[in-house]
This record gives structure tokens, sequence and C-alpha cells, in this order.
């Protein structure tokens, strides 16, 4: 697979992922602890995976311990 592809799977996936989130309309637009706050309750309530929690994370530049 090429490096566009890849690059297509990861946006794309992470376009899936974000619209899993309850709160993702206003994801982007509240403090970091707000955001990290919501990611951890979505993987908390199962509704993303770690690896999906993870790619969230690194894409709003949040810190990515694993839980």
């Amino acid at each position: 697979m090429g490096t566009a592809d890849e690059e297509r799977i990861k946006y794309g996936s992470l376009i899936e992922i974000i619209k899993k989130l309850d709160a993702a309309d206003g994801l982007l637009k509240v403090s970091k602890i707000e955001a990290k706050k919501a990611v951890n309750a979505a993987r908390k309530d199962g509704k993303i995976t770690k690896a999906e929690s993870s790619t969230v994370k690194a894409h709003l530049g949040l810190p990515n311990k694993s839980s």
C-alpha cells in the first residue's frame, strides 16, 4: 500500500472516530482538559477503541498515556 493510500485510510478512519464521539461537534473548540475527558469517557464507555483513542489524542495534541 502506498503512502497516499495509507494517509487516506488514516484520515478517513479519523473522521469515523470523531463521528463516534458524543461530544464530537464541540471537541475541537473545548480546552485540552475537556477534550481529554471527553476522549477518555468515550474510551471508558466502549464507544471507541484504545487505538482510536490514541489516534484522536494525537490529532488533538493531547498526552497519550495508556489507560
